[in-house]
């Protein structure tokens, strides 16, 4: 695909960026779910990061997915849990199956994907 330029590129809320990345990690087989960090989830009382929790205190559908635009391109944190395939493997798939939804969907670089896999589940 042809990346647009730098002038050319829509301008994509950081919300929706969190949406699409999400969406495609959890179509990645060996993503168990995706796992917000306790400091996010005391961090989305206030602030924007509100937009990852639903009423009740619930963690939203982006919960786990941070995403934030640079002058290099899209930044993605994309914190997670595992079961049933190795964790390392799964990481990898992550990050490609990110990089390729976030680019054919927007039209933007992906300067980076960075995956924490948070807790492993061998059983399932």
């Amino acid at each position: 695909m042809t990346t647009l330029p730098s002038d050319e590129r829509p301008a994509v809320p950081e919300t929706v960026l969190a949406a699409i990345a999400a969406e495609a990690v959890l179509a990645v087989p060996g993503v168990d779910r995706l796992e917000p960090r306790f400091g996010a989830l005391l961090g989305s009382l206030a602030g924007s990061a509100w937009a990852h929790v639903q009423p009740g205190g619930v963690p939203g559908p982006t919960a786990g997915v941070d995403a934030e635009v640079q002058a290099d391109g899209v930044h993605l944190g994309i914190d997670l849990a595992v079961s049933g395939r190795p964790a390392a493997a799964v990481a990898v798939a992550v990050q490609q199956a990110v990089a390729d939804a976030v680019r054919s969907r927007t039209g933007l670089d992906v300067a980076r994907v960075t995956v924490a896999v948070l807790d492993v589940d061998p059983a399932s």
